[in-house]
C-alpha cells in the first residue's frame, strides 16, 4: 500500500520518497487500505471519504492527510490541500518530504514566496545531495520568475478576429517578409476521433485580415501538415508532413510563374533522418534552415538543428546548434529572424514561467550563439506559449498561446518590446531585365555578399526577380550571372536609412556578352599604394571565376586605372601590376592563362574629374574588357 502511494506521489514530483507515520488504531489503519484502495482503482470520492474516516480515528495519523492532499491536488483544490499538509507538519515538523511537498504545491499555485520559503527549508533538512538538487532546481525558477514579475516588459496581445482563430486550434504562425499574409496551422476536426492538421493563410489589406483558406489542395492531404517556413519572397515553403503512426518529415514546395503552388517534394535523406524532423524556419538567405528534431547526437530530446542548401537539390548534412541553445530537455519551434542573426525558440529546461517558454540567441559567428534569453513575463505565462516570430521590421510579433484557454491555442499579435527586438531589416525588391529588349529574364545565380562578414546573405537560381530582407546598416555586394550575358555586379550601401524606408527597389538590366564590352569591378579593391588585393574582392573575384567557368569561349582583358594623385610613371606601373594581380587571382582559380590579358592605363583614361575626391574614387577602377566572346 506504502508503495502504491509513492508512485501516484513519485509521478508528480521525480525522483521523491517520504517516510511516514504510523498508528496504532486499528480502525484508523483499515480505513487508510480502504482508501489506498479506492485510490487505486480510481475512485477518488470514496478514497477521500475513508481519509476522512482515517482522520477522525487518529487525528495524527499522517498518511491520510498526505492521500487526501494528493487528491485534491491532482483535481486543482490546490489551496485545500496546502492546508492538509501543513497539518501534517504541525503533528510532524520532522516529516522532512512534506517541505519539499509544500514547497512544490505552492508553486504550482504561483504563490512564489511561500513555495521559496518551504524549499528552503527541505535543503536545510534533507541530507541526499539528490533531492537538494530537485529543489535547487525549483528554486532557481522561483527566483528567475519573481524577478520577472518585478520587472515585467511591454506587452498588450490582441487576439486575431475569427478570421484566423476559431473553436479548433490554430497555431505555428508564420508572417511573410512584406506583411501581405500570415500561414498557420489550423487542427480541425475528421471522422471518428482523428484530428486533421492543415496549413492556412489569411491575406492581410491595409488593417483589413481577410478568411483564411486553406493554402493549397497539393500541400493539405490526407496526411497532417503543419509546422512551416516561407522564404522572403514567398515563393517557396518548406512544411512538414506526418504520417499516422509513423515520423514527420520536412518537404518543399515553390510557386510557379503564375504563384500557384507545385506539387511538394520531400528534401532528401541528407536532412531527413527515420526520427521526428520539423518546425522549419528558412533563414532570409534562401539556403540556411532551422529545423527541430530527435535524431541521435543532439543534446537532449527535441534539438534545433541547421543545414545549408548547396545548389541542385543538395543540402548539408545538419549540425547541432550546440549547449548554448539545445539542453536536456526540449528546444522546438525555432524562427530565424530576417536579420539572419536573431532565433526565437521555445524551451522547457531554463528557467521560465511555465511549461513552455519563449526564448532568444543571438549570433556569434557561424558555429557560435549567446546563451538562451527568456522573453520575460507577461509574455511567458504559467501556460505554454509556442511559436513566435518578428516581422521584418522587428517591430511587431506574432505567436500562439493557451493563455485565455486552456487546451485551445489562438494566435495572437503586439507590439514586440524595443529590448528584445531584433536587427531592423530593409525589404530589397528587384527585378531583371535584358538591357536589349527590356524584357524581364531569369539570371542563372543571384548572390548578395555581406562586405562586412563576406557571408552570402542572399542566394538564388534561376529567378527573374527575387526579395531579400537586408539589415538596415552595411555594405553589400550584388552579383548575377547569366549564360551568354555580361557578368554583373553591383556595391551599395544602406546606412543612414530612415526608419521610416521599408522598401529599397532595384532594376538590373544585363548586357549580352559583346566583344569590346567593358565590365566595371566595383567591388574589388586593393590596399592603398598596393596591389595587394583587399580580401574583400575575393566575393566578386569569384564571381568573375564563376562567370568565365560559364562561358568557356570569353577571352578578356583586364585593365588597371588610376586617379591623378601622383606621377604618370608611378600610376602607369601600380595600374599594370594591379591588373597583373587580378589576372594571376583568376590563373590561381583554373582559368586558362590564354583567355586573360592585362593591361595598365594609369590616369590616362579617367571616367570622372579628378579634381574632386568622388571623382577621383570613379577614376580608380578595375575594368574587364571582353575580347572575344
Amino acid at each position: 500500500m506504502r508503495k502504491i502511494i509513492l508512485i501516484s506521489i513519485i509521478l508528480l514530483i521525480p525522483l521523491f520518497l517520504f517516510s511516514q507515520t504510523t498508528t496504532k488504531n486499528k480502525k484508523s489503519k483499515k480505513y487508510f487500505e480502504e482508501a489506498v484502495l479506492a485510490f487505486t482503482l480510481g475512485d477518488t470520492s470514496r478514497a477521500i471519504e475513508y481519509c476522512d474516516k482515517s482522520i477522525e480515528k487518529d487525528q495524527r495519523y499522517t498518511e491520510p492527510y498526505v492521500l487526501k492532499a494528493q487528491i485534491l491536488f491532482q483535481n486543482r483544490y490546490i489551496d485545500k490541500a496546502v492546508i492538509l499538509l501543513k497539518k501534517v507538519l504541525e503533528i510532524d515538523a520532522n516529516h522532512v518530504q512534506i517541505y519539499f511537498i509544500l514547497g512544490y504545491y505552492l508553486f504550482n499555485s504561483e504563490d512564489y514566496i511561500e513555495s521559496k520559503k518551504y524549499f528552503i527549508e527541505y535543503q536545510q533538512r534533507e541530507s541526499d545531495k539528490k533531492n537538494i538538487a530537485e529543489a535547487q532546481k525549483y528554486l532557481k525558477i522561483i527566483n528567475f520568475r519573481l524577478k520577472a514579475l518585478e520587472n515585467p516588459v511591454q506587452f498588450k496581445p490582441v487576439k486575431f478576429s475569427s478570421n484566423i482563430n476559431t473553436t479548433a486550434k490554430e497555431y505555428f504562425p508564420t508572417i511573410s517578409a512584406d506583411n501581405s499574409s500570415i500561414v498557420f496551422t489550423r487542427l480541425i476536426g475528421k471522422t471518428g476521433n482523428e484530428r486533421q492538421e492543415d496549413i492556412y493563410i489569411s491575406y492581410i489589406n491595409g488593417t483589413t485580415i481577410e478568411p483564411a483558406v486553406i493554402v493549397s489542395p497539393l500541400i493539405n492531404t490526407q496526411n497532417n501538415e503543419g509546422a512551416h517556413t516561407l522564404s522572403a519572397d514567398g515563393k517557396t515553403m518548406i512544411f512538414t508532413r506526418c504520417v499516422p503512426n509513423g515520423s514527420c518529415d520536412l518537404f518543399i514546395a515553390k510557386k510557379d510563374e503564375r504563384g500557384n503552388w507545385l506539387i511538394p517534394e520531400k528534401l532528401p535523406s541528407s536532412v531527413n533522418s527515420r526520427y521526428w524532423d520539423t518546425q522549419p524556419s528558412l533563414a532570409a538567405d534562401g539556403k540556411t534552415l532551422y529545423f527541430t528534431s530527435n535524431r541521435p547526437g543532439g543534446k537532449g530530446k527535441m534539438d534545433i538543428w541547421v543545414t545549408k542548401y548547396l545548389g541542385n537539390d543538395n543540402w548539408t548534412k545538419p549540425q547541432n546548434l550546440g549547449d548554448s541553445i539545445n539542453s536536456p530537455e526540449n528546444e522546438m519551434s525555432p524562427f530565424i529572424h530576417f536579420d539572419s542573426k536573431t532565433l526565437y525558440f521555445t524551451s522547457d529546461y531554463y528557467p521560465g514561467m511555465g511549461k513552455f517558454d519563449l526564448f532568444y540567441s543571438k549570433k556569434i559567428n557561424d558555429s557560435t550563439w549567446s546563451g538562451a534569453v527568456n522573453l520575460g513575463y507577461p509574455i511567458n505565462t504559467s501556460e505554454n506559449e509556442y511559436r513566435l516570430v518578428v516581422d521584418a521590421w522587428g517591430d511587431k510579433a506574432y505567436f500562439s498561446s493557451e493563455r485565455d484557454t486552456v487546451f485551445q491555442q489562438d494566435i495572437y499579435y503586439f507590439d514586440f518590446p524595443e529590448k528584445l527586438r531584433p536587427i531592423r531589416t530593409l525589404l530589397v525588391r528587384a527585378n531583371i531585365f535584358s538591357s536589349v529588349n527590356l524584357k524581364q529574364i531569369k539570371a542563372d545565380i543571384i548572390t548578395i555578399i555581406d562586405l562586412n562578414t563576406y557571408d552570402t546573405v542572399f542566394f538564388a537560381e534561376t529567378e527573374k526577380q527575387f526579395t531579400v530582407c537586408l539589415p538596415y546598416q552595411g555594405e553589400y555586394a550584388l552579383n548575377i550571372l547569366k549564360s551568354g550575358y555580361m557578368f554583373y555586379s553591383q556595391n551599395f550601401t544602406l546606412d543612414n536609412l530612415a526608419d521610416t524606408v521599408r522598401y529599397y527597389d532595384l532594376s538590373i538590366y544585363l548586357k549580352p556578352i559583346v566583344e569590346g564590352e567593358k565590365i566595371n569591378l566595383k567591388n574589388t579593391f586593393f590596399e592603398t599604394d598596393s596591389y595587394n588585393i583587399n580580401p574583400k574582392s575575393y566575393v566578386e573575384l569569384n564571381k568573375l571565376v564563376d562567370f568565365l567557368k560559364l562561358n568557356l569561349n570569353v577571352q578578356i582583358q583586364v585593365a588597371g586605372h588610376t586617379d591623378n594623385i601622383g606621377s604618370s610613371d608611378y600610376n602607369l606601373k601600380l595600374s599594370k601590376n594591379r591588373a597583373e594581380s587580378i589576372r594571376n587571382y583568376l590563373i590561381d582559380k583554373e582559368i586558362q592563362p590564354n583567355r586573360i590579358s592585362s593591361i595598365g592605363y594609369g590616369y590616362t583614361k579617367p571616367i570622372a574629374d579628378n579634381q574632386t575626391e568622388e571623382g577621383r574614387k570613379l577614376n580608380r577602377r578595375t575594368e574587364i574588357i571582353i575580347l572575344k566572346k
